[in-house]
């Protein structure tokens, strides 16, 4: 983990700072979740040996096995919700 020297900032910084990566976080998340579309609606996962979306989110990109299941249930998610998608 990259250790960062947060002692200069003022406090209204450090939570100014902290809102906006969470904003970033977020889009993140969301860009990872589209592509996670992108690459079902292609069936890639299939030509790449793997049995299924779940497997190939929590092997090929390197994800933890719970990593995985939560991108796919935002996935699932945003499939069902598409218009205003909010992550849960």
């Amino acid at each position: 983990m990259n250790k960062q020297n947060f002692s200069p900032l003022s406090d209204q910084e450090l939570i100014r700072d902290l809102k906006y990566e969470i904003r970033t976080e977020r889009s993140v998340r969301l860009r990872i979740v589209h592509r996670l579309i992108e690459v079902e609606r292609r069936r890639l996962y299939l030509e790449l040996g793997y049995s299924s979306l779940h497997d190939f989110a929590s092997r090929e990109p390197g994800y933890s096995d719970s990593a995985g299941f939560r991108r796919i249930r935002r996935y699932l998610y945003a499939r069902i919700k598409p218009a205003g998608f909010r992550p849960p």
